[in-house]
């Protein structure tokens, strides 16, 4: 049954009720031709038979319609009353009032109790009376028997299959007394002369009788029969879309037995039964190709991470939370303490940020130095909870989310207003500025929130996978719970087998893929909602940020997603379903330390705008992918977001330009800062940089790279991940600095990573992980010497603080004949000693050091 809060026209164009088309178009139809929908809907209750919404709003028309007339005339009869009036129009007045009161309680009838079968008969009574009342008592009685030909066919409109019988009896009955009334009209030469033929001698009696009747009569037959057989066909097909929609759902967890059933028991011949069989045996042969982890339950090989096994043991899910953590969302009783509370009680996953070494507690506990971000364990929950809250901000933007985005919420958890906080010009420019309207439109993209008649709904399965998705995502940044890879999983993207994996994001798709039990709630959504949570935490492969922020080459950045986009694997969707969880993710990514949240922090106080509506404007330029190559998309968006930014005047370096537009990207605030910083720099440094952001990881090069990069493609690229947060940390003051340890982090990982030609090395790149670099200024970070680059595996360097470890494990691919050798100031490449592979690169800060002494 449907839920009563839900107005019936909102009932009837969704899915759940399984209404057919025909009978949704007409009843939309009927509700648009009211001159006030609102008012009507009063009259509807809940109900799953559209035929019975089609008759109640045809019935309420009708009584209305009545109930008017005859106020109308009833009002006319009393300023006129005292009039010589004839005795004839006393007797049509009281049967004015008396068809007033009667279609008074037949609307009241219909809000208590509905369309009852009663409540036709009642009317057909009274409409008999009525019209035969009126003729009898009327100087124009004889036209008054037309009457009786709409009254059968509203009879008609009104049938439906539990009360045909009684009300086919009632028109016989009907059908008798018109042919009784017209024949007393007849034989009475004053009420029975009807001007039906253009003759000039009066019809006979029996030409005046057939004549009045047969028409009738002939009316009445053939549109019932066709009534009939269009009811028929109208439930027939009602019946088709029902069991198409209940396959339907099957069909989207991929439940195939179960759908299989559903249309063996389906015996009666549908238009639907063929395809949707064929679509079953698609589907059958189609399964084998789809991702296992869409529908494992349980682990096939034993745990690797017994930590993780023992913080989630006895911790299920409560789903009922979960559901009403995503059905309330629109609810304007449901205020940011109740979701708050729900999603705590709901996810027991959120309990990961307090598990240490050796503890495990209940609630989040400060566990430094554990964490790849570099934050504390309370800290990345209270980002987790700034996006949670931000999902929540997002999903009422009509209500009061921009106010609780913007200005937050107070001890009492009640939104802040610019008018009820001392609200900083920051939060209300961005507040008038934001806008809300791509945001709300990426929402609909991604299928979380539908328009209905105006109305916004939440489409409940999507918004609790967005939930599970933000609920766990960064729950592996906690280095106690990173797994190691399992015998039989061979290797697992890029990590062999026996090895740990240090990337957060990895760690937690090769739990999802390998373990999905040692996450309650992601083991606990169906297929369709593992989906869009697998497509963007594994599948996809591609982070926008690193777009957004210029830090990835386009390589690492688009290649895997090019293939996803090309080969028709990705909708809008569910590419709009990851810009989502971006969005939200970011928004929180600011922890709130306060009692109360204070809103996005990071959005509206700390992130540039124009940054922001570049990423709302970002997915414009992705989907250039399917026609584009990765270069070309990336060397486009970067030049659009240079001419966005109004740097045309100033002046780059030659070879600079590439590096130049993604540095801008990453400083997000004090771009001509850098700019003026990188033209600033010692030209040795400076090439360092303009060499190494513009390599692609690609075959194909930037039409703006430097020209010895375009001859002659050299690799492999590197990726440094957190650059952008190196730089920021900077701030505008220090960004020359943090340029020049930009520069020393890419020295020593070309160390470790000599330039090579081989198309191996050429269309490949290396991660390097400065987390424990980008917590520090860049005088933070030459006071807390030595650091060094330790390569993790052939794919993956980190920067460590410390003295070198000498321990080789990790050889250079380049050869003699490979590396490169160039005359600008490039670093030289060079194979390093067969006997003593590199493992480890200092990182030389001896430039920064002397900016220092000569700043001092």
């Amino acid at each position: 049954m449907h839920d009563e809060s839900i107005p019936w026209t909102e009932q009837s164009c969704s899915a759940d009720d399984e209404a057919p088309r025909l009978s949704k178009t007409s009843s939309s139809l009927l509700i648009r031709l009211w001159p006030d929908e609102r008012w009507m809907k009063h009259f509807i209750r809940g109900t799953e038979d559209s035929e019975q919404v089609r008759q109640t709003v045809f019935t309420v028309r009708m009584c209305t319609i009545f109930l008017l007339g005859s106020l109308s005339y009833c009002l006319y009869s009393f300023m006129s009353w005292g009039d010589d009036t004839d005795i004839s129009w006393v007797v049509v007045d009281t049967i004015a009032g008396y068809n007033f009161l009667v279609q008074a309680h037949a609307l009241l009838h219909l809000y208590v109790f509905g369309m009852t079968s009663a409540l036709k008969v009642g009317l057909m009574v009274n409409g008999f009376l009525v019209i035969t009342a009126l003729g009898f008592n009327a100087g124009f009685a004889s036209n008054y028997h037309l009457g009786y030909v709409l009254l059968l066919d509203v009879l008609l409109v009104m049938q439906s299959e539990h009360d045909q019988a009684t009300l086919h009896r009632l028109s016989i009955l009907l059908r008798v007394l018109i042919v009784i009334y017209v024949a007393l009209q007849v034989q009475d030469d004053h009420l029975g002369w009807i001007q039906l033929v253009p003759y000039e001698t009066k019809p006979t009696a029996l030409s005046q009788f057939m004549c009045s009747t047969v028409p009738i009569l002939v009316n009445f037959t053939m549109l019932r029969s066709y009534s009939a057989v269009a009811r028929k066909d109208a439930r027939r097909h009602e019946e088709s879309v029902k069991m198409a929609s209940r396959i339907a759902k099957h069909l989207v967890n991929f439940d195939l037995n179960s759908a299989e059933v559903l249309l063996s028991s389906d015996r009666a011949e549908s238009f639907v039964n063929k395809p949707l069989s064929q679509l079953l045996a698609n589907l059958r042969s189609y399964r084998p190709f789809l991702p296992k982890s869409l529908f494992i339950r349980d682990d096939d090989v034993e745990v690797v991470d017994e930590m993780l096994v023992e913080s989630m043991q006895g911790k299920p899910t409560k789903w009922e939370r979960a559901n009403s953590a995503a059905r309330r969302l629109r609810d304007p009783s449901y205020s940011l303490r109740d979701f708050h509370e729900d999603v705590v009680e709901a996810f027991p996953e959120l309990t990961l940020y307090s598990v240490g070494p050796n503890k495990e507690a209940d609630t989040v506990a400060e566990v430094s130095g554990l964490y790849s971000s570099g934050l504390s364990g309370s800290a990345e929950f209270l980002r987790t909870m700034g996006a949670m809250y931000s999902i929540y901000c997002v999903t009422r933007l009509d209500m009061d989310g921009k106010d609780i985005f913007c200005y937050g919420v107070d001890e009492n958890w009640q939104p802040h207003t610019s008018a009820t906080c001392e609200a900083d010009e920051k939060r209300c420019l961005f507040y008038a500025q934001m806008r809300w309207d791509k945001v709300q439109d990426l929402l609909v993209r991604a299928n979380l929130l539908t328009i209905r008649d105006g109305r916004t709904v939440i489409n409940h399965d999507r918004m609790v996978a967005l939930l599970v998705l933000t609920a766990i995502h960064d729950v592996m940044k906690n280095n106690c719970l990173l797994p190691t890879v399992h015998i039989k999983h061979s290797r697992f993207q890029g990590v062999a087998a026996g090895s740990r994996i240090l990337d957060h994001d990895v760690a937690l798709a090769y739990i999802m893929e390998n373990f999905p039990s040692l996450l309650p709630s992601f083991q606990g959504l169906t297929p369709s909602q593992r989906a869009p949570v697998l497509f963007s935490q594994s599948t996809l492969g591609f982070n926008n940020g690193w777009l957004v922020q210029g830090e990835a080459p386009p390589g690492p950045l688009f290649s895997l997603f090019k293939q996803v986009v090309v080969q028709g694997g990705a909708s809008e969707s569910e590419i709009s379903f990851y810009f989502v969880h971006w969005l939200t993710d970011v928004a929180g990514a600011e922890p709130c330390y306060r009692s109360s949240w204070s809103g996005s922090d990071k959005f509206v106080l700390k992130f540039p705008l124009r940054v922001l509506l570049a990423f709302l404007d970002s997915f414009n330029f992705v989907k250039l992918l399917a026609t584009k190559s990765e270069v070309e998309v990336m060397e486009e968006y970067l030049q659009n977001r240079w001419s966005a930014c109004g740097l045309q005047t100033h002046s780059v370096a030659t070879g600079c330009d590439l590096a130049a537009k993604r540095l801008v990207l990453m400083t997000q605030g004090f771009e001509a800062d850098c700019l003026s910083a990188l033209q600033d720099m010692d030209p040795e440094e400076r090439d360092i940089l303009a060499g190494e952001l513009a390599l692609t990881g690609l075959r194909q090069q930037f039409e703006g790279a430097p020209s010895w990069v375009r001859e002659e493609p050299v690799g492999p690229a590197f990726l440094v991940y957190y650059a952008p947060a190196l730089l920021q940390k900077a701030g505008a003051h220090q960004v020359m600095e943090a340029l020049l340890v930009l520069a020393a982090v890419y020295r020593a990982a070309r160390r470790l990573f000599p330039m090579d030609i081989t198309p191996q090395a050429v269309e490949s790149t290396v991660t390097v992980r400065i987390d424990a670099l980008k917590v520090f200024t860049p005088e933070e970070i030459l006071s807390n010497e030595p650091w060094h680059l330790r390569a993790v595996s052939n794919t993956l360097i980190e920067a460590v603080r410390g003295p070198i470890d000498d321990t080789v494990s990790v050889r250079s691919t380049a050869t003699e004949t490979t590396a490169v050798a160039s005359s600008h100031s490039f670093p030289r490449k060079r194979r390093p000693s067969t006997g003593s592979p590199m493992r480890c690169a200092p990182l030389s800060l001896e430039t920064l050091r002397n900016l220092e002494n000569c700043a001092i």
